[in-house]
């Protein structure tokens, strides 16, 4: 190999830092990061928005994988819900991966999408333990934009969540026109049509509005 011979570094983009960012804070979080199918069951992905004829498979390799999923949240709960009816009361699972408006490629986005239910963090001398709540999701969703050098001083919280969201608790977080998150509990019909035990609270964080930041911008704290 001549000596003059430089291999380059490898260069990673704004989304790939953040991704990396985020997974971190949220496994820091004491979050244990899932991995799960890109599509789910058709009946229970109507419960999260309208699913347009391009997001059906025409052959699916089985009948609970008909559609691509429209949100990540779905294979989040289904997730609990398995290992609720093993006995396992207190989860805490994340995952960041792609969710879809349609079979274009525009349609795909990247989302970070989190869920906990039960207590908190297990009970000791030193640590008080409570039931998680749409405060457990904020802080999960606030720490992950914060991480991602997003001015969390500057977000503005709205009571306009989607249908999947409990009507009064739960809410979503702007930076001017751009909706960068939602958090909260899952409605209670939404849990029971999966089969799971709640409360069970959430967050979805959208990458593709988060605003490009300055290399030398510093995050904010929370």
């Amino acid at each position: 190999m001549p000596r003059d011979f430089v291999i380059p570094k490898p260069v990673r983009n704004i989304r790939q830092h953040r991704t990396e960012k985020i997974r971190r804070i949220l496994a820091a979080r004491g979050m244990v990061e899932t991995v799960t199918y890109s599509f789910m069951d058709g009946a229970i992905a109507e419960n999260f928005g309208e699913i347009s004829d391009s997001l059906r498979l025409v052959n699916p390799i089985s009948t609970d994988l008909s559609v691509m999923r429209p949100s990540i949240l779905p294979n989040l709960i289904s997730a609990i819900a398995k290992n609720q009816a093993r006995g396992i009361r207190d989860m805490a699972i994340f995952e960041i991966g792609p969710q879809y408006v349609d079979d274009s490629p525009s349609g795909q986005k990247l989302v970070a999408a989190g869920a906990r239910t039960g207590l908190s963090q297990p009970r000791t001398w030193t640590n008080k333990s409570e039931p998680v709540d749409i405060f457990h999701a904020k802080a999960d969703l606030m720490s992950a934009l914060s991480s991602a050098n997003i001015p969390v001083e500057k977000l503005q919280q709205k009571i306009d969540p989607p249908i999947w969201y409990h009507p009064g608790k739960s809410a979503c977080l702007w930076l001017g026109k751009n909706l960068l998150g939602s958090f909260g509990e899952l409605h209670p019909s939404i849990t029971e049509a999966i089969d799971a035990e709640g409360p069970i609270s959430v967050f979805e964080l959208f990458f593709d509005n988060l605003p490009k930041m300055g290399k030398k911008q510093k995050s904010s704290k929370y």
